[in-house]
């Protein structure tokens, strides 16, 4: 039970009874608590930081009071606004809130979290359907400086096989994990544009003939495939938008591209090719095709065999016996030559 003794000599009883109740309702305000979470977990916003307020701490709240917070990390340090950040994620921060007017305090802490997934930016895209891949580029998070991989949970092909514009649609799904275990998911549409084989607007690039009278022809120690010809690293392919289309993976564009050859001459230090280009492809109208490209090649042996082992000089004791003369019995020195196997060799002396 309360006491209350008023000892100033009041006017009259009434102001008397307020001053009472004035005296009863502060002493009652004075020793009335607050109260606060024992624990809280805070997850960060898309900016990788959050404002921790009072609110986030008391459980009840008197809307006739103000209040004061005070935040520090777990080394006693003040956080300065109350803003928490990526470099708090983990911590076990102290928050301690007060009743403005009497005083009155309590405490709580805060676990501080990353709970929001990596970006992920999954608009409808067009691709020319020679560079369509199932590899995306990385991504970022609000709380990581380092990229993120972004995978392919799934993948569906739908074929237009009669659209004007594209050959084939495919919709991913898209994962992307941050360092926190935190994953963001999303559908992306890729229209895959076809290519088109007008000659007035298909910007092939074929690649160009090899010849001796243009000084690019190729030379005899040049990389030859299982069929004694040239192969395509020395010779070239034919390029759409500067993208190789040789050796073709076509999974989407209802291409085909090859070449054949042909020699048309294998004799003395030349031999000549005739590489042909064809580029093909299938609609629902039936095939069409680019008009074939010669490519014509020459092997020229321009180099003649090269020693890797000639003595320049020889001694030689004569024989008196045989009137300062001797029989000599030559090494042959070893040649070599890129363009033929079989060669004759003349000795000459004086």
């Amino acid at each position: 039970m309360m006491y209350i003794r008023i000892l100033y000599p009041y006017a009259n009883k009434v102001t008397a009874l307020l001053c009472l109740i004035a005296c009863i309702g502060h002493q009652l305000k004075a020793d009335d608590p607050i109260s606060c979470y024992n624990s809280i977990n805070l997850s960060l916003n898309h900016n990788c930081e959050s404002l921790v307020t009072y609110t986030d701490m008391l459980s009840e709240i008197d809307p006739d009071k103000s209040y004061a917070l005070r935040l520090t990390d777990p080394a006693g340090e003040l956080i300065t606004g109350n803003m928490v950040s990526s470099a708090h994620i983990g911590m076990l921060l102290t928050a301690k809130v007060t009743e403005n007017t009497f005083g009155n305090s309590c405490w709580g802490t805060i676990l501080v979290e990353d709970k929001m997934g990596p970006t992920l930016n999954c608009n409808p895209i067009e691709v020319l359907c020679i560079n369509a891949s199932d590899d995306f580029p990385s991504t970022t998070d609000a709380c990581s400086t380092e990229e993120i991989e972004v995978e392919v949970a799934g993948r569906v092909v739908e074929n237009l096989q009669c659209d004007p514009l594209y050959v084939q649609r495919v919709t991913y799904i898209l994962e992307a994990t941050d360092l926190h275990g935190n994953r963001s998911t999303c559908e992306q549409i890729v229209n895959l544009k076809k290519v088109d084989l007008d000659p007035v607007v298909a910007m092939i690039d074929y690649p160009d003939s090899l010849l001796i009278s243009r000084g690019n022809n190729l030379i005899c120690s040049v990389e030859l495939d299982e069929d004694g010809l040239p192969v395509i690293a020395a010779t070239g392919v034919p390029l759409l938008d500067g993208i190789p289309i040789y050796p073709l993976n076509d999974v989407y564009c209802n291409m085909s591209v090859h070449y054949t050859d042909v020699v048309v001459a294998d004799f003395g230090c030349t031999k000549k090719i005739m590489r042909t280009w064809h580029v093909n492809e299938w609609s629902c109208n039936g095939d069409s095709g680019f008009p074939a490209y010669v490519q014509s090649i020459e092997i020229a042996d321009t180099t003649g065999p090269e020693f890797v082992s000639c003595e320049p000089v020889m001694l030689v004791d004569a024989d008196p016996a045989m009137g300062c003369a001797k029989v000599l019995e030559l090494v042959v020195p070893k040649a070599v030559d890129d363009c033929d196997d079989n060669l004759e060799m003349d000795v000459a002396y004086q």
